[in-house]
């Protein structure tokens, strides 16, 4: 007789905001088979691509609609787990932070930024799908904005990135300070400890969303002059993910 094994669940309401090319598909996934309330009724997933097209529909901004969609979720007394690209809201956390956890997990920039583009370029879904060669891309304005992606998702109700992205950075410092638990990917054994010390959980993270491209392609294409050229677009958020590094991981 094969005897299941137990799995140990818990019932604290999570947030867990889903940075893109972070590992947090394999984090959800490791969250999830800990649930209780493991039904859709009692979770909230965003679907990134049906949001956009709402948004659109709706005549509202992207991050409007988005903090909309978090601030409903964490409203409805029957959710209990929240996670999807949501942007960090004052507001949620101000209303909803002491009945939510608000966690997540960062990546070195650098390396989010080139995952980022290289799913995107061979993925075979058409939402946020490029075309462009990595040079071409750097210069391009999704490229830039990819480069700040941590700035502007943490920023929280201000909208300065193009003004006064100093100013953002600091902003979303202080928003991460905020969080209950953040991880980073290059050291996820400690958030996996961390995790267990707060929940009582030991968490089982698998790879679940590899990168199409081959790594000899991006090796190739990868040359020092054009990480350079990286490194440098993601120099505000190097701040933000050095301070994690400090404080958090």
């Amino acid at each position: 007789m094969i005897k299941k094994r137990l799995v140990r669940h818990f019932d604290t309401r999570l947030f867990f905001m889903h940075f893109p090319k972070c590992g947090g598909t394999s984090v959800d996934y490791a969250i999830r088979l800990h649930r209780h309330n493991n039904s859709v009724r009692h979770q909230f997933h965003m679907n990134a691509e049906a949001a956009a097209t709402a948004a659109r529909l709706s005549k509202m901004t992207w991050k409007a609609y988005n903090e909309t969609l978090l601030l409903y979720a964490m409203a409805n007394p029957q959710t209990t787990y929240i996670t999807g690209h949501y942007f960090f809201s004052q507001t949620a956390h101000e209303h909803f932070g002491d009945t939510w956890d608000f966690i997540t997990i960062l990546r070195d920039p650098v390396a989010r930024w080139f995952s980022q583009y290289y799913f995107n370029r061979n993925k075979s879904n058409q939402f946020l799908k490029t075309d462009l060669s990595l040079e071409a891309y750097l210069a391009s304005p999704h490229g830039q904005n990819s480069a700040g992606t941590y700035s502007t998702m943490l920023e929280g109700d201000e909208n300065n990135w193009e003004v006064d992205p100093e100013q953002t950075v600091q902003n979303a410092i202080e928003n991460l300070n905020r969080f209950h638990l953040v991880g980073c990917l290059e050291h996820m054994d400690q958030f996996v400890t961390r995790f267990k010390e707060r929940y009582g959980i030991s968490l089982n993270i698998r790879n679940m969303r590899k990168n199409p491209t081959p790594n000899y392609t991006q090796r190739n294409e990868i040359t020092p002059a054009v990480r350079e050229k990286v490194e440098h677009l993601c120099r505000y958020d190097l701040m933000i993910y050095r301070h994690a590094l400090e404080h958090f991981c």
